[in-house]
């Protein structure tokens, strides 16, 4: 492989953040969807049907960090299907060779079966894993098409939410590059149009990682569920953050809020609601009707659905 298709493949770490996002993103959806419904019945109706898009959205996952590290099957995983009992080996291997689950949902129009003209005794434990296979990859096919229809809606819906919220403040989105930079990006711009110093991105993400550093009792459990799933140290997430394009998050808008002793909000749509950073700075700001809390406050955006590869960050004026 050359070494533009190797900088352009996703790193794992960064699939697997989106990853735990997006699970995230469910789990707050689920449970809001079950806040909100009030007879008992419908609320177990609403718990079958948002378990199955869990399953289906884990087997999407699955699949894609496959895909991502090259392998080419389901072997030694839970839900696999095993192969036929030794007392059946004997049959052709051309009738036999098991399809990964990859190149079968590769193939948009139909899902084939899990083996050739093979015509053989399974056990009972073989039928159910077989059945409960074919189910998940029923799962993970209405998932993609789903996505498919619904995915353009959701950037369309999200984005008119949040030029309503960012109306009712009079305020606008900024566009920042889609980088891997923008978190730091829209800090960077809010600083500037606030008259609160000048920083390169360079400096903010020293600033940020100088913070998880010396902080690092109450930072480290935050960092680490953050990089969940993954082999990345502390130390090496601190110096991803610190010298590469990593994508920045809210341990890093926790750290730019009280090096830079400044409040952020964070404007969301959909079912999240905005998130505040530095409250305890408001004090200053409270009793002073020249230099309010608003005027003091950077406002930034996020994006969930704005992008294909992932979540955003712009700034707004």
């Amino acid at each position: 492989m050359d070494s533009d298709s190797q900088e352009s493949k996703p790193s794992r770490r960064k699939v697997l953040q989106r990853q735990n996002q997006e699970v995230k993103a469910l789990k707050e959806q689920w449970k809001k969807a079950l806040a909100s419904c009030n007879k008992k019945g419908s609320k177990k109706e609403l718990d079958k049907e948002y378990q199955s898009k869990m399953e289906a959205l884990q087997l999407s996952h699955k699949m894609e960090l496959m895909k991502l590290s090259g392998e080419g099957n389901l072997e030694n995983e839970e839900d696999s299907v095993e192969q036929s009992s030794e007392n059946n080996r004997n049959i052709d291997d051309s009738n036999t060779n098991k399809l990964s689950l990859v190149e079968k949902l590769q193939t948009m129009d139909e899902v084939p079966s899990l083996y050739s003209n093979a015509t053989f005794q399974v056990t009972k434990s073989e039928k159910r894993k077989k059945k409960r296979q074919k189910e998940l990859e029923q799962k993970y096919m209405k998932s993609l098409e789903e996505c498919a229809l619904n995915n353009d809606r959701k950037g369309e819906i999200e984005l008119e939410v949040i030029n309503k919220k960012l109306k009712e403040n009079n305020l606008k989105i900024f566009n920042i590059s889609a980088d891997g930079n923008c978190l730091f990006g829209s800090i960077k711009h809010q600083l500037e149009i606030k008259k609160k110093g000048l920083y390169s991105i360079k400096e903010l993400r020293c600033i940020a990682v100088d913070y998880i550093e010396s902080n690092r009792k109450t930072m480290e459990p935050f960092v680490l569920a953050s990089v969940e799933n993954t082999d990345i140290t502390f130390e090496e997430y601190c110096d991803n953050i610190r010298n590469t394009n990593e994508w920045g998050g809210e341990v890093e808008l926790v750290a730019l809020s009280n090096s830079l002793e400044v409040p952020i909000t964070v404007i969301r749509a959909l079912n999240h609601r905005n998130e505040s950073y530095g409250e305890q700075f408001y004090e200053e700001y409270e009793d002073d009707e020249e230099n309010s809390v608003k005027e003091n406050t950077l406002y930034i955006v996020y994006h969930i659905h704005l992008f294909a590869n992932g979540p955003h960050y712009n700034s707004t004026i």
